[in-house]
């Protein structure tokens, strides 16, 4: 069933055509007065225009020309009784759907009625795929877009732009408050809203009617705009609260109701073609996913930053944790020689007291052959003063050969054969030295750990620069109980501990400080056959100065 409007100055051509096409179940509107048909055209379009070409006051091609200027897709029907080329060339201008001749059959105009709306059907199927691209392109350009200022304002530029509107706005609700979002020619205006005021009115509106667009046709007695002015909570712009006439577009998702979009028409009419409707109806539904997408990216960044800063903390800590095992085993070895030192002054006390100088002499070598080994053992220390991550140029042998000397006095490493082969030149890197020294001084402390059952206890460390000019490599390799597939999988990536007592931490800071250096780590290792690690980190791009030494 359509919907059509017919002119003619004669009674009987109007009744003849009514009868015609009422009895294919159209609805007819006749009209003798083509300046009456004009205004119901332009107020109310119809599926179908069919008018005579001379009448009296506006000639059928005018009436036309005008009704195509409001409403340029509305196809037309001519009917004449004086057919000539000019008025052929005419109704051809007009974008003339058919062009018949009177007296013509009912037969024939049922026939051309029934073809100019499977025409008119055709080429709105292609406008409605049109209109689809342009949607798939409005969604490309707003997830591309990625952020508020610029995937609302095009949005309500789209839905204007695609419905002719004069102007446009979108009251939207967020987490914490609430914006008018308004467009009125090239402007663009943001203004705050009370988010309680906000609410109240969304809560106020019938969201089951507000599913599809629907049409304000007279701003005072309107439910919907009522409840939007109610109590002037709303701030409207003059451009929206001064139009003749105002479509209303939810802006809701399956999982939140946004707000609305209001399209401001300078005309008043309460009429949307249902396919205007629904294409709006996706449009609001595009923004609110959009703005979901945006809500959900902007918590994920959020998220991500916290896990950074998470991850920071934990270094910190596992720092801290290095830092007090480092000072057990320091104390430990220093009350070791103090222990001797202590022995020794004891017995110098006794020899003295009994007259025996003679017996002073063994004493008195011990006491020096310890304090030798203090010195010793306390040049070697690390220096864990520092905490706080400051990268510099210092050199790989160097660091390693430090780390080794504080380790091989220390009570897990008495009975671990510990092997050393630097590079034959030296290798100069940039690395805070205390993050460098901790990811050491943990993968040397597993590595024997791992051995205590083992009955050969070796570990080999090595530097090498392989030829290349911006790389070396740091291998280290144990004959402990070594990793199955699945632990090595799991290493220096999620926590992770083969120790009784162990938290698990251990390794997943030395794979984020590796990384934080731009270096990579391989672990190669069977059950029972040992582990190596491959350690492989960028050389210095920085000039070696001729008196750098790194104190370690």
């Amino acid at each position: 069933m359509a919907r059509m409007v017919v002119v003619d100055d004669e009674m009987i051509v109007l009744r003849l055509v009514e009868e015609a096409l009422t009895d294919e179940g159209h609805e007819v509107v006749p009209f003798e007065d083509p300046t009456l048909a004009l205004d119901a055209v332009i107020d109310n379009p119809p599926d179908l225009l069919i008018t005579d070409i001379r009448m009296p006051g506006m000639s059928g091609m005018e009436l036309a020309e005008k009704a195509h200027a409001h409403h340029p897709d509305l196809p037309v029907i001519f009917m004449t009784g004086y057919a000539n080329i000019t008025s052929a060339k005419d109704a051809i201008k007009q974008r003339a759907a058919d062009y018949i001749m009177k007296p013509f059959e009912l037969t024939e105009m049922r026939q051309a009625v029934a073809n100019a709306l499977e025409a008119q059907e055709a080429a709105e199927e292609r406008s409605d795929e049109a209109q689809y691209n342009r949607l798939s392109g409005l969604a490309q350009m707003l997830f591309a877009s990625g952020d508020w200022n610029s995937i609302v304002p095009s949005t309500i530029r789209f839905a204007m732009l695609h419905q002719n509107a004069c102007c446009g706005a979108a009251l939207l609700a967020s987490e914490e408050a609430g914006t008018i979002v308004a467009i009125d020619d090239d402007a663009h205006t943001d203004t705050p809203v009370d988010a309680a005021s906000l609410q109240r009115v969304l809560d106020s509106l019938d969201v089951a009617r507000l599913y599809d667009p629907q049409v304000i046709a007279t701003m005072g007695n309107d439910a919907i705009w009522q409840k939007l002015t109610a109590a002037d909570a709303i701030p409207w712009p003059d451009s929206i609260a001064n139009q003749g006439a105002l479509v209303v577009v939810p802006v809701a998702s399956t999982h939140r109701y946004h707000g609305i979009i209001l399209l401001g028409f300078s005309t008043t009419t309460d009429e949307l073609k249902k396919a205007d409707r629904a294409f709006l109806a996706i449009i609001g539904r595009q923004l609110a996913i959009n703005l979901d997408n945006l809500r959900l990216l902007q918590e994920t960044q959020h998220a991500y930053s916290r896990l950074n800063e998470l991850q920071d903390e934990t270094i910190e800590l596992e720092k801290m944790a290095t830092k007090g095992e480092m000072s057990a085993e320091i104390g430990h070895e220093l009350n070791n020689f103090l222990g001797v030192v202590s022995g020794n002054v004891s017995l110098l006390e006794l020899y003295v007291k009994k007259g025996k100088p003679d017996a002073l002499a063994k004493p008195m070598d011990a006491i020096q052959r310890t304090i030798e080994k203090m010195t010793s053992f306390t040049s070697g220390l690390m220096d864990m003063s520092k905490l706080a991550g400051q990268k510099k140029c210092i050199e790989a042998n160097r660091l390693l050969t430090d780390v080794i000397e504080f380790l091989k006095p220390q009570k897990r490493y008495r009975q671990v054969e510990l092997n050393f082969s630097p590079a034959s030149d030296e290798i100069w890197f940039d690395a805070d030295t205390t993050q460098i020294q901790q990811v050491l001084y943990n993968l040397f402390n597993n590595a024997a750990d791992a051995m205590v059952d083992s009955t050969t206890r070796v570990i080999d460390a090595s530097l090498s620069a392989n030829d290349d000019p911006e790389r070396f490599v740091l291998t280290l390799k144990d004959t402990g109980r070594g990793f199955t597939e699945a632990e090595a999988m799991k290493a220096f990536n999620t926590k992770f501990t083969t120790k009784e007592h162990g938290h698990g931490y251990g390794l997943v800071v030395c794979g984020r400080i590796i990384a934080q250096h731009g270096g990579t780590v391989e672990i190669d290792s069977a059950p029972d056959k040992g582990t190596t690690m491959t350690i492989t980190f960028p050389r210095s791009t920085q000039a070696i100065p001729e008196a750098v030494v790194e104190s370690v």
